[in-house]
């Protein structure tokens, strides 16, 4: 799997030597507050580490799953991906980052580089994503790069262990090729 770098990142493909980092991020309620999972157990966190890197390698390929990295220390400290839901279209799956990390624009940063990845080297036609109402920062990140915010569905999002009996609100975000290159956005190195 090819290994792109942002300003602050170099993204990858997850690696069983992950695993103590991940269990960092997936272990604590705070880190995954609006994911639609539970708190992860150490072997729990191995299984999907091993799920993404086959994932990965499958061909054709429909998940493009990555390890953040953060330049300068080795430590992973979030992941995101991008799920393929037909030959011309893309979802923006995911973005998670440790709580630690926050507040200095890193989420902001993997939606542009999934952007990215979706237009410029994937050439899909249209990229879409969702997330908790709840969730500021995310659906900012979301405008902040140009997405639209396309849908407001109430009680959409499924309960969890943690919130039993709660159907969260979601929304729904968008954005066309054309629109991602009138903003003038650059090549993913």
């Amino acid at each position: 799997m090819k290994t792109y770098e942002t300003e602050h990142f170099i993204l990858r493909a997850p690696a069983e030597s992950d695993l103590e980092d991940n269990y960092a991020i997936m272990r604590d309620y705070d880190n995954i507050k609006y994911l639609l999972t539970d708190a992860q157990s150490r072997e729990q966190c191995l299984a999907y580490i091993r799920y993404t890197i086959r994932k990965n390698n499958e061909d054709p390929r429909n998940e493009y799953l990555f390890a953040a990295v953060l330049k300068g220390t080795q430590r992973v400290i979030g992941s995101c991906s991008l799920s393929l839901l037909d030959v011309r279209q893309g979802g923006l799956s995911g973005v998670v980052l440790h709580r630690d990390f926050r507040g200095k624009g890193y989420g902001g940063e993997l939606v542009g580089f999934l952007l990215r990845l979706a237009f410029e080297e994937l050439r899909l036609r249209r990229g879409i994503s969702s997330c908790d109402t709840r969730n500021v920062a995310s659906y900012r990140a979301m405008e902040r790069h140009g997405m639209r915010r396309e849908g407001h569905f109430l009680q959409g999002r499924l309960p969890s262990k943690r919130e039993p009996g709660f159907f969260g609100d979601e929304y729904a975000y968008g954005m066309l090729r054309e629109e991602y290159f009138e903003r003038g956005n650059q090549q993913v190195q």
